[in-house]
């Protein structure tokens, strides 16, 4: 396994440093979401084909399918003419697939699956969530923060759930985990917030994450002169405020009726107030992060280092990544 993944790494850093690198992580999101566009575009074409009262609707998403695949082909070419000039990439894809292969035929896979299903008692609330470390988060937030809120708050009448991937609306962020207190007798009565989740592997990423809380949390709370109002606009926000009340569902068990959770910045602000001395919301932040040394460097600044102090290396000069740093004023 070491030596498949020292393979991963190696080819992953010549394909860093090729000269097709940049140009071929620019477009490769762009042709996927324009990928994904075509199929919705096509979905939505199929299904509403015979009705009559969606004709108009169906003409135009038909021309902007005929866009799209223009769009498409084009991009497809450009990826092409770059992977054909990198084969960088081609090494580090079959170096991928050769560790993956490894992993499933020593069933790693199939124990990782067995451990999931393993942990399907904790978050009865909970949504599907995104990564094995979130999923590792939620039996944390379990054991270790659900039993406190829940005797802090035994004397309120309602119930604590754990809610995942929670977006209200929002198109800059989304919350990992929410936990709230709902009234057990009405499910329209807003619930009141008890605290946010951020899940991070990396804990030199909770730095960034924190103060993308500071923004998240000011727009929740209808702090209206903390945060961008343009940036923060959307179809459920149109003034870019947490105005109009957000529900967040959660499957039933046994009941095709859906769990419904009520949210308005009500049911923040009892919570989050921003602490006099610093200025900022301190209180009900939650993080989840892998045991480790802090070395207060984000996981994609320290990678890139990395790979210059190889690079520099591999040039016949080795240059210390403390030294680099100091050099470049980033360690205090």
């Amino acid at each position: 396994i070491k030596q498949l993944e020292l393979e991963c790494t190696q080819t992953e850093k010549a394909f860093f440093l090729s000269s097709q690198y940049e140009q071929l992580t620019k477009l490769e999101p762009i042709l996927n979401q324009n990928k994904k566009k075509f199929n919705s575009l096509s979905e939505f074409i199929e299904k509403s084909k015979n009705d009559l009262n969606l004709q108009t609707k169906i003409e135009s998403a038909n021309e902007k399918l005929k866009e799209t695949n223009l769009v498409v082909s084009e991009l497809e070419k450009q990826v092409e003419e770059l992977r054909n000039l990198c084969p960088e990439i081609v090494l580090m894809e079959n170096a991928k697939k050769n560790y993956q292969n490894f992993l499933n035929e020593i069933e790693i896979t199939k124990l990782k699956s067995i451990a999931s299903k393993e942990m399907k008692g904790f978050g009865k609330e909970k949504t599907n969530v995104g990564t094995s470390f979130e999923k590792l988060s939620i039996i944390s937030l379990n054991q270790l923060v659900i039993p406190k809120l829940q005797e802090e708050w035994k004397n309120q009448k309602g119930k604590i759930h754990l809610l995942t991937n929670v977006t209200l609306g929002m198109s800059r962020a989304e919350l990992d985990a929410v936990i709230v207190l709902q009234s057990e007798e009405d499910e329209n009565i807003p619930v009141k917030v008890l605290g946010i989740v951020e899940s991070k592997y990396n804990i030199d990423d909770i730095g960034s994450a924190f103060s993308n809380f500071q923004q998240t949390i000011a727009f929740l709370t209808q702090t209206t002169t903390e945060y961008d109002h343009q940036e923060w606009k959307n179809r459920f926000h149109p003034k870019g405020i947490f105005e109009t009340p957000m529900i967040h569902t959660t499957t039933r068990k046994n009941s095709k009726e859906p769990n419904k959770f009520v949210f308005l910045p009500e049911s923040f602000q009892t919570l989050f107030i921003k602490d006099e001395k610093y200025n900022l919301f301190l209180n009900g932040i939650y993080f989840c992060v892998r045991f480790g040394d802090l070395i207060c460097l984000p996981s994609k600044l320290l990678k890139l280092l990395l790979y210059l102090n190889d690079y520099f290396y591999m040039h016949g000069k080795e240059v210390s990544i403390h030294d680099y740093l100091l050099d470049l004023n980033l360690l205090h």
